[in-house]
C-alpha cells in the first residue's frame, strides 16, 4: 500500500531551532502559508487524511483539506516523540544526532525508540486494515516520519523540513 506523509507546518519552537516534542503549540502564520502552498502540489487522488492529534499537525491537515474536503481521522499513535526533559530545548549536536539515527531513549520522563516503534507499527497496521483501498495522506511530525521510513526502508532519514512530503510503500 502506498501512503503519502507530510510534516506539519512551522511553529514558534521550529523557528527558534528548538525541539517541539510533546509541547502542543499551534502553527505560526508562516506555517499556515506553508500548508496552503504544499496543498497545491499534492496528488489530486488523495481521499482520506490521517493526522496526529497535536494542534500543529491538525491545523496543517485542516488547511490542506481546504483543497480536498475529505474526511480527517485524528490519531494519537502518530503524535511526536516524547523527548522528556528535552521537549522545548534547543537542538544541540548530540541530541540531533541521536534523534536522526533513531538511537534515543528519553526515559524516564519520555519515550524510548522501541515504544515509538510499537505505536507507529500499530498505526500502520490500522491504516493497512482500514484504508487499503484509499489514497491516504498522513500529517505528522519529524520523529514519526523517521520511524515510518525506518519501518518501510530500514534506514535513517536526514533533515525533515516543515511540510516535507514523502511517499512510502507499507
Amino acid at each position: 500500500m502506498e501512503i503519502y506523509v507530510i510534516r506539519h507546518g512551522q511553529t514558534k519552537l521550529n523557528k527558534e531551532n528548538k525541539f517541539n516534542g510533546r509541547i502542543d503549540e499551534p502553527l505560526t502564520d508562516e506555517g499556515f502559508v506553508q500548508a496552503r502552498k504544499v496543498s497545491l502540489n499534492l496528488p489530486d487522488d488523495i481521499n482520506h487524511i490521517c493526522s496526529s492529534s497535536m494542534i500543529r499537525a491538525k491545523q496543517t491537515a485542516e488547511t490542506i483539506n481546504k483543497k480536498f474536503n475529505i474526511p480527517i481521522t485524528l490519531y494519537k499513535e502518530i503524535i511526536e516523540v516524547d523527548a522528556g526533559i528535552n521537549n522545548g530545548t534547543v537542538w544541540d549536536t548530540a541530541l540531533k544526532e541521536k534523534y536522526r539515527l533513531m538511537d534515543y531513549d528519553f526515559k524516564p520522563k519520555g519515550e524510548s525508540f522501541l515504544e515509538v516503534k510499537d505505536r507507529v507499527s500499530r498505526f500502520l497496521k490500522d491504516i493497512k486494515d482500514n484504508y487499503a483501498d484509499r489514497k491516504v495522506l498522513i500529517v505528522t511530525h519529524g520523529g514519526i516520519i523517521r520511524m515510518i521510513n525506518y519501518l518501510a526502508k530500514g534506514s535513517p532519514l536526514g533533515d525533515i523540513k516543515n511540510v516535507s512530503f514523502y511517499t512510502f510503500n507499507i
